[in-house]
């Protein structure tokens, strides 16, 4: 199918999600290999197991490196009856089963930048909120931050109370009091090419 079925992409330093059929009548094997570097061959060490299961969608992520070079490759998906498949059967012959060629596209991993930080907000109690950061970058993360006071330790901001989209590019406020006044918030933001930073 490398030819007849359009390339999916995916970028380096994700986990791809993937999900495959097996029919029912014993269980089946499912296995994964990408030439991600791109040598043509399926190496051990490209080799995701994705599960097992009979007549059921097996589902599961797929590890793609940060290192994995860029563009066009193939990826090779086996199930096998009866027996679990290793990173040293992609090429293996066996009696019952199927193997599928498809192209895959591993795009580059992107730095994440920061473009708009959040600003200063100003409410009346009761009222509700949001901080937002405009950010850009492959598989970023994304962790709000508060302290009380300019001199007071930064803790991490979880989801509850007042509190909504702890994890997301926009904290929201709900209902905010008095007790929340002059209290300061942050937002730490990582990714799988982007270290940690503020």
């Amino acid at each position: 199918y490398t030819s007849s079925v359009a390339a999916g992409s995916v970028a380096a330093g994700l986990n791809m999600p993937m999900s495959v059929r097996v029919g029912p009548g014993g269980t089946e094997y499912v296995g994964v290999w990408i030439d991600f570097n791109k040598n043509g061959l399926f190496e051990t060490t490209e080799f995701t197991a994705l599960g097992s299961g009979n007549g059921v969608t097996i589902s599961g992520t797929v590890p793609i490196p940060v290192t994995a070079t860029t563009g066009l490759t193939r990826m090779r998906i086996r199930v096998r009856f009866n027996t679990a498949l290793t990173g040293a059967d992609a090429c293996i012959a066996y009696t019952y089963g199927e193997t599928e060629d498809y192209a895959i596209n591993i795009t580059p991993c992107v730095v994440g930048s920061i473009s708009a930080q959040p600003t200063n907000k100003s409410i009346s109690c009761g009222n509700s909120t949001t901080f937002t950061v405009t950010a850009a970058g492959t598989g970023l993360t994304y962790q709000w931050q508060e302290r009380a006071n300019a001199s007071a330790p930064w803790t991490i901001v979880n989801n509850g109370g007042i509190y909504s989209g702890a994890t997301t590019a926009t904290l929201t406020l709900t209902g905010v009091s008095v007790a929340s006044t002059g209290r300061q918030f942050q937002v730490a933001i990582g990714g799988p090419c982007t270290p940690l930073f503020l």
